[in-house]
């Protein structure tokens, strides 16, 4: 409880959550961090946060318009707080981030946050300054230079449906999406241990166990 207390604190302290998301951004964001599927599914199962849902059901008890809720679901996609996937059904995806293997969630926003939060600081200080209205919330336009980085965005995107491959690959300095997103190797592959367990490699002997 106390890691994902800390996880939503660093969003919430910070100025990217605050001042790039206005309050109809926030409201569709947490409602896919909701719809997360997390039961039988196998890309959960190698680790991946991904909301698989009707974009009517998305949609549905928001508090606003279907197009102002579309038009903040396409700018959490550009700026790649979530990633919109291919379609596999009638239901749209969305990567929203990975779960660690001691089961704590870290959204795509906690990486975004990480590069971006004293570049944004910078922005909304300058902004401030221009303000004459203390009560006028600077609003930053230039959603693109505070983006995920494309590369790991046609990454992601390329390889969501072969999670072996995208989790395990090595990219920039040897290091995976998941080391590249967050600096940590700790990502959840909880298939792994049902395939040892449960799967054709059961009650069988690896090489060079011994007796």
């Amino acid at each position: 409880m106390n890691g994902y207390l800390k996880i939503y604190n660093d969003i919430f302290d910070s100025k990217y959550f605050n001042y790039l998301l206005r309050p109809n951004d926030k409201i569709v964001l947490f409602k896919l961090y909701q719809k997360v599927v997390n039961k039988n599914y196998y890309l959960y199962n190698h680790g991946l946060l991904i909301a698989n849902i009707k974009l009517e059901t998305l949609f549905q008890g928001l508090g606003m318009a279907r197009t102002t809720a579309y038009r903040s679901l396409c700018k959490l996609d550009e700026l790649g707080v979530i990633i919109k996937l291919d379609r596999k059904s009638r239901n749209s995806r969305y990567l929203v981030g990975f779960q660690t293997a001691g089961g704590e969630r870290l959204y795509l926003i906690n990486h975004l946050i990480s590069e971006n939060e004293k570049y944004v600081n910078r922005a909304v200080s300058r902004k401030q300054q221009l303000i004459s209205n203390k009560w006028d919330v600077p609003k930053i336009k230039d959603l693109d230079a505070y983006s995920i980085d494309k590369y790991y965005r046609e990454f992601i995107i390329e390889n969501v449906d072969k999670p072996h491959v995208l989790v395990n690959k090595h990219l920039k300095n040897g290091k995976t999406i998941y080391e590249l997103l967050f600096n940590r190797t700790d990502i959840y592959q909880g298939d792994l241990v049902n395939f040892i367990t449960k799967g054709p490699l059961a009650n069988t002997k690896g090489p060079n166990m011994g007796s």
